[in-house]
């Protein structure tokens, strides 16, 4: 049915609007190349099709947003399980930062002041679109299925089931619970093949996994491989190209599952059911946390506690050397002298500070191990274990450090910690009192707000001019529009049109009021539109005779204003006198009838034929009318009247 004038307004608008180059066309997980999506628009979202996960701009600090992905889950959008980032290290601006799909196929974020601050750096002269897959991956696919790029081959701090781990590959963990800027932990392949965890602090780094002083077959693991590649399924079931294998705890449950070198240095796998419930640890790499590396930083011990989690604390004579950031460590409030008569040790008992071994000796004596980190300068400490050999003898190590890190306290651990200290310097035996919980004190945030100005952009004179050009053709459309649908609310008071007006109703039923007074052009109208007869399709049947009379003519039978003769002329075609019947139908007739500008150029029986189909469609019988379906019948195999069936 024809539309009114406002809705071919609003359609048209619609379409104006849909097409502009400015706005965003996406649809729930595709962004479609032309296309982009806006900070400011809390809409402008990707969502997976199984509704798992999504991807827009995340909140990372004060007016500081990275574009990512994360799991969907009622915690969102403030507190989501992010499992990618884009621009972990550089956060966009809270406004006009928007990532958009160039038409050269280019996946480019832009800042406030028009700075790209992370590409995919592709090109295509294929049709490009962006989507989130059902497993997490987003994809710049072509019109043809291939992938130009895909989020799952630059991962960040965590992999999903069936996302590999290669030799260009690696996660990072996030700073800390609350900075998702690259942190100090990474899991990768070394250039033995192994695949490892480390750290890699401000100032130095260290293997935390596997143990450094085993063999890589004494671990379990080979390096005779060159493929580098690790994945995990959605079962649980991680393997590696270095003959590393392992299962989580909830094996063969087919769950949501992620791996993350979290921000503590933990390698972890979580699984949960959905979005209801809650991250579930299945495996881990550290049973013991305080074991990571740099988890209090320098000068600070590490100490678990159930119920209350890691503790850190200063060495005394040590303090905090920032208090939002504990992998910094402790700094000394003493000035160290390498003179071996000024120095002395304070001891911690049954504490570890892992690493950066000057030197062991075996069966050396406290007194001898003393000796030997106070004639060197480098010597910040040392520790003092026993090893059991054969019952009931245990062999005394000593390990000088040039470092004291990775320290941790364990009621397991059969040795103990001297720090080396000025003699001049006071300890208490309580230590450690300034134990403190592992938490952050973000009172001057731990994220920093973006220290970034923008001048206002001056532009170029070509882009300025066509903007102007983009805004007045705008502006003319829609005055265009508007003049239309004034033109159309005043023409729809005016056998429209003749044809599609029928419905096989009665013109006088009170629930038809578009019937009640005559439709059509003079004419073309059918007599039952004077006679007040019921409207049927047959009316349009007779408005086609009328047509195809004239076009066999050549003259204009539908004018409204029209003299007696050629009334006359009319109703003889027509068939109102009988003599027109099918029989009276005679070649010198059709002659006589047929346009003249045809001349004698013409098929008299094809002529004849589309006689006797015009002269049937406009009888005055509407019951004698053939229908549509049939006059195309007649048309096809040139029947003749008195072979057609009945109306």
């Amino acid at each position: 049915y024809p539309m009114s004038a406002p809705q071919w307004f609003l359609l048209v608008l619609s379409i104006l609007i849909i097409s502009s180059p400015f706005s965003s066309s996406s649809s729930h997980d595709t962004l479609r190349e032309g296309s982009r999506l806006a900070v400011t628009n809390p809409d402008h979202v990707l969502v997976s099709a199984n509704n798992v996960f999504s991807a827009g701009f995340y909140p990372v600090g004060d007016n500081a947003y990275c574009f990512a992905i994360w799991f969907n889950d009622p915690s969102c959008p403030h507190n989501c399980t992010l499992v990618w980032m884009a621009n972990r290290d550089t956060p966009v601006n809270g406004r006009r930062s928007t990532l958009s799909l160039l038409k050269t196929g280019n996946l480019v974020l832009t800042d406030a002041g028009k700075t790209v601050v992370w590409s995919t750096d592709t090109s295509s002269s294929s049709c490009l679109s962006l989507r989130l897959l059902n497993s997490g991956n987003l994809a710049l696919v072509t019109e043809e299925g291939f992938i130009m790029w895909q989020s799952f081959d630059s991962p960040t701090d965590t992999l999903l089931p069936g996302q590999p781990l290669t030799r260009k590959t690696q996660l990072v963990s996030s700073r800390s619970q609350s900075n998702f800027s690259s942190g100090f932990y990474r899991l990768t392949f070394d250039d033995d093949n192994v695949l490892r965890l480390i750290y890699e602090g401000p100032d130095l780094s260290s293997v935390m996994w596997p143990d450094h002083w085993l063999r890589s077959f004494e671990a379990g693991r080979t390096e005779y491989n060159s493929s580098r590649n690790a994945v995990f399924d959605s079962y649980g079931n991680f393997t590696s190209s270095d003959n590393l294998t392992f299962y989580s705890s909830d094996y063969g449950a087919i769950l949501q599952r992620r791996l993350t070198v979290d921000f503590d240095g933990n390698l972890r796998m979580y699984g949960r059911q959905d979005w209801r419930s809650s991250w579930v640890v299945s495996w881990e790499v550290f049973a013991h946390p305080c074991k990571i590396h740099g988890t209090c930083g320098p000068n600070a011990v590490c100490r678990y506690i159930p119920n209350i989690g890691r503790t850190c604390s200063c060495h005394q004579g040590f303090k905090r050397k920032d208090l939002t950031d504990w992998s910094l460590g402790c700094e000394p409030e003493f000035n160290a002298s390498c003179a071996p008569t000024e120095s002395t040790f304070h001891r911690i008992s049954r504490t570890e500070s892992y690493g950066y071994d000057i030197q062991f000796y075996i069966n050396y004596t406290l007194d001898m191990c003393k000796e030997v980190c106070l004639q060197r300068c480098d010597c910040k400490g040392f520790v003092f274990k026993y090893y059991f050999q054969n019952y009931p003898d245990y062999i005394p190590y000593c390990f000088p450090k040039s470092q004291l890190l990775n320290g941790y306290r364990s009621p397991n651990f059969r040795g103990d910690l001297y720090v080396k200290v000025p003699k001049t310097s006071e300890f208490s035996n309580d230590w450690p009192a300034n134990e403190i919980k592992l938490e952050l004190d973000c009172s001057t945030g731990a994220v920093e707000n973006l220290d970034r100005k923008y001048e206002k952009s001056r532009g170029n004179g070509s882009t300025t001019i066509l903007l102007w050009f983009v805004s007045a053709v705008g502006i003319l459309e829609l005055c265009g529009i508007f003049l239309v649908w004034l033109f159309m609310i005043r023409s729809r008071q005016n056998r429209v049109s003749d044809f599609g007006l029928s419905r096989l109703l009665n013109r006088g039923d009170l629930d038809n009021p578009s019937f009640s007074r005559i439709r059509g052009t003079r004419g073309y109208m059918a007599p039952e539109w004077l006679r007040k007869q019921p409207i049927t399709s047959k009316v349009d049947v007779y408005s086609f005779g009328v047509v195809v009379m004239e076009t066999i003519t050549g003259k204009n039978l539908g004018l409204e204003n029209v003299d007696s003769r050629e009334e006359a002329e009319r109703r003889k075609l027509l068939g109102e006198n009988r003599e027109m019947k099918y029989g009276g139908v005679t070649d010198a007739l059709i002659k006589d009838l047929v346009d003249p500008t045809m001349g004698s150029d013409f098929d008299i029986n094809k002529v004849k034929s589309l006689l006797r189909v015009a002269l049937n469609c406009v009888k005055q019988d509407k019951d004698s009318r053939p229908t549509m379906s049939q006059v195309v019948e007649m048309l096809l195999y040139h029947k003749d009247d008195d072979q057609q069936p009945n109306s």
